[in-house]
């Protein structure tokens, strides 16, 4: 899996998992997925301590999990850090492998080339890669 799809990935994971607190996500997703995502927020925070600007910008996310600009700064912080650390790559794609096995509550794909990852029901929804594309409702 690409460096930027696991970032995504991991803080698509997350992100419902801080929005709800543990017990709450627990009881919607099911307490095995709770579980495996609170793995990928310790390892998160274990590979950010020490790390202002990262432990920042994790508690951002932490603060407001559903704000799309703090994600997107969260992203660029953990790809920046799976790019540099053979070891944590390979621990933030075990961890992500058995949260989408643990995921039967919810839809969590990840599909071809264009990486795109859906977290949630993406039922009735339109997904269009490539470049210059353009939707036109008539």
């Amino acid at each position: 899996m690409a460096i930027e799809t696991l970032a995504a990935t991991a803080v698509a994971i997350l992100a419902p998992y801080l929005a709800d607190g543990a017990k709450s996500f627990a009881t919607k997703a099911g307490s095995l997925l709770a579980e495996k995502s609170g793995g990928i927020y310790q390892a998160i925070k274990n590979k950010f301590a020490g790390d202002a600007d990262a432990q920042q910008t994790l508690a951002q996310v932490e603060t407001m999990p559903n704000s799309k600009p703090r994600q997107a700064a969260l992203e660029e912080v953990l790809s920046e850090r799976i790019t540099s650390d053979d070891t944590f790559r390979e621990l933030m794609s075990t961890l992500i492998a058995e949260a989408k096995a643990a995921d039967t509550n919810r839809i969590l794909n990840i599909f071809g080339d264009g990486n795109i990852t859906v977290g949630g029901d993406a039922s009735k929804n339109i997904f269009i890669t490539g470049d210059n594309n353009q939707v036109k409702k008539s």
